[in-house]
């Protein structure tokens, strides 16, 4: 019972951070960069949807993860199960580290461009935001994969037959 809905939460928060991503980058592509209050609105958004959504979203996501791979023992010594790992630490640290202080900085400084401060270098922040933004989701994308696939990654054949 306990390990399908952690699998439930597990899933519905890769749809969270898989979806907030997606939206983030709908809404990057929708800027109406004539209008400095239009702009300042959107950053807004972005930063509302990446601190109500995404985070939340990435927190649970590895927490479920790490959870799931508890209540399998079999699942630790499975090599793909440390790439999904691995692939989603990159995934936190690029969110945490990188992509929520950019969103953060951006809605900032597009505020104070709204109120008639120039915004400094909004065009090359937004550029790298949008960047930012497709790395997570392609790593997003590989570690569905690799959950999907679930490769060997060099095990040898003798391991594979349970010949040692």
């Amino acid at each position: 019972m306990w390990k399908n809905l952690l699998k439930l939460l597990h899933f519905a928060s890769l749809a969270g951070l898989a979806g907030g991503i997606v939206v983030i980058l709908v809404l990057l592509d929708t800027i109406d960069a004539t209008s400095p209050a239009a702009v300042a609105g959107m950053h807004a958004a972005i930063a509302l949807v990446c601190s109500g959504l995404v985070v939340p979203s990435l927190v649970v996501l590895l927490l479920t993860g790490m959870l799931l791979v508890v209540a399998r023992p079999q699942l630790i010594s499975a090599r793909w199960v440390w790439a999904k790992a691995f692939v989603g630490l990159i995934v936190g640290a690029t969110l945490l580290a990188g992509f929520q202080p950019l969103v953060n900085a951006l809605a900032s400084m597009s505020s104070t461009g709204a109120l008639g401060t120039p915004p400094g270098p909004l065009a090359s922040t937004v550029e790298t935001e949008r960047w930012a933004a497709y790395l997570t989701l392609a790593n997003v994308v590989a570690a569905m994969v690799i959950a999907v696939w679930r490769p060997r990654l060099g095990r040898a054949a003798a391991e594979r037959d349970g010949n040692s």
